[in-house]
């Protein structure tokens, strides 16, 4: 895993991540900026080289713009056992110790505090 050089005083809501493909996610503070893939975030599977669970979370969330919740087409019961795993691996790749991911009990869905978006999505904002 290499890290992202957050700079100081960035928080996730300062970071915007956008999926380029499959594989590689365009990262954007308003200090830096850069392209990295799943193995570079710490998101390889270490028996076969595949995307873990989450970075498919991660996939979903950028396909969702930010948020999951029972309208989505990625709702599952599982996202509660593996955003833990995502907020984790996100932690330790820019080095911040809040969670990225909020859990909004009364809208019954996941949030992502920083902004991702899709492919496709040529957008910076």
């Amino acid at each position: 895993m290499v890290h992202f050089d957050t700079p100081a005083g960035i928080n996730w809501s300062g970071i915007t991540i956008k999926l380029i493909d499959g594989h590689t996610v365009s990262i954007r503070t308003t200090k830096s900026h850069g392209q990295y893939n799943y193995t570079q975030m710490g998101m390889a599977n270490t028996r076969n080289g595949n995307p873990t669970i989450p970075w498919e979370l991660l996939r979903a969330f950028a396909e969702s713009r930010g948020q999951i919740d029972w309208q989505s087409q990625h709702a599952s019961f599982k996202v509660k056992d593996q955003k833990p795993r995502l907020s984790k691996k996100l932690r330790e790749f820019f080095r911040l110790t809040d969670d990225p991911i909020e859990y909004l009990k009364k809208e019954g869905c996941y949030r992502c505090l920083f902004t991702i978006k899709p492919e496709g999505d040529d957008e910076y904002a």
